[in-house]
């Protein structure tokens, strides 16, 4: 079993919905340019954050990503993201490194803890969960996942979440 330990590298939001497709686009690897996308892609995962919470792998078929994609998509629109400017000021973006370089593929305690962050996030006032998605295919990069939500609160997601945890 790998040691490691999770950092999370901010709390980042959105300047327009453009923003937000590109970043749905790089998320899912679904970008015209597949700029991201290389033969480790198949082996990312999502987990969109409704009542079945379960991971879905990318696969390595383009339409396979484009379909999570969607999902992602018609979450924010669910939660009117594209339509109302003080619901997309909250849309926010955490990400969250494994520090460990001898650490490539995402195992299933990886996975659960990602599920755990996600939930005890979401057990926060004001904080709405739409997913998360894990990369371990992007060289020269620790194995990482992203987490798109809804922060309500006028405090950093991250400070919240550590508040939670009791890691303040």
């Amino acid at each position: 079993m790998n040691e490691y330990t999770i950092t999370f590298g901010g709390d980042f939001s959105f300047s327009d919905t453009g923003h937000l497709e590109n970043h749905i686009n790089y998320l899912c690897r679904t970008d015209t340019a597949q700029k991201w996308t290389n033969e480790l892609t198949a082996q990312n995962c999502a987990v969109i954050w409704d009542e079945k919470k379960e991971y879905q792998s990318f696969g390595s078929a383009f339409d396979q990503r484009c379909a999570i994609a969607d999902q992602i998509r018609a979450l924010c629109k669910e939660q009117g993201i594209y339509d109302n400017t003080e619901t997309f000021q909250n849309l926010r973006m955490l990400r969250g490194d494994y520090l460990n370089d001898k650490i490539f593929r995402f195992d299933l305690k990886m996975l659960t803890d990602i599920k755990e962050i996600m939930t005890e996030l979401s057990d926060i006032d004001g904080i709405k969960i739409l997913c998360a998605v894990t990369h371990m295919d992007q060289q020269n990069h620790y194995v990482h996942f992203h987490i798109l939500l809804l922060n309500e609160n006028n405090e950093d997601s991250i400070d919240l979440l550590e508040k939670s945890i009791g890691k303040e």
